[in-house]
């Protein structure tokens, strides 16, 4: 899966409490269309394992008011450290920024990371069974 730059939103970024991605999206720059795309969020080491985070998605047309577009159901810190990837989706025609919005609903995490961007692919593998005699 190829990663574009310009639509990362939160790279390895620290969320111990309720906070927005490091970066807001300004979808004048992409470099393609993001209609319906999804948004892709992975944990990486974060602690502790029970604590829950609900993503949203908000949309903006001055970079100022915020509106929430999607909101995603809340992922524990296991889930998102073992694979599970976290998704929103863009709205048919976003307004011109785009950003997250981390609600942490029972931590509060105490360690990790969190690496969100828009991708045209979910980074999954498939699991086939295995057969005897094959």
């Amino acid at each position: 899966m190829l990663i574009d730059k310009l639509l990362v939103l939160s790279m390895d970024q620290a969320i111990t409490a309720t906070a927005t991605s490091t970066d807001t999206l300004d979808l004048q720059k992409a470099s393609t269309s993001v209609n319906r795309l999804p948004v892709l969020i992975r944990g990486k080491n974060l602690l502790p394992t029970t604590a829950t985070i609900t993503v949203q998605l908000q949309e903006s047309s001055d970079n100022s008011s915020w509106t929430t577009v999607d909101t995603s159901r809340a992922y524990t810190g296991a889930e998102l450290n073992s694979g599970v990837i976290g998704e929103v989706i863009l709205p048919v025609k976003p307004k011109r920024y785009v950003r997250l919005n981390y609600t942490v609903a029972s931590g509060p995490f105490t360690a990790g990371t969190v690496f969100a961007h828009v991708s045209d692919n979910r980074d999954v593998q498939a699991a086939y069974p295995v057969y005897a005699g094959a």
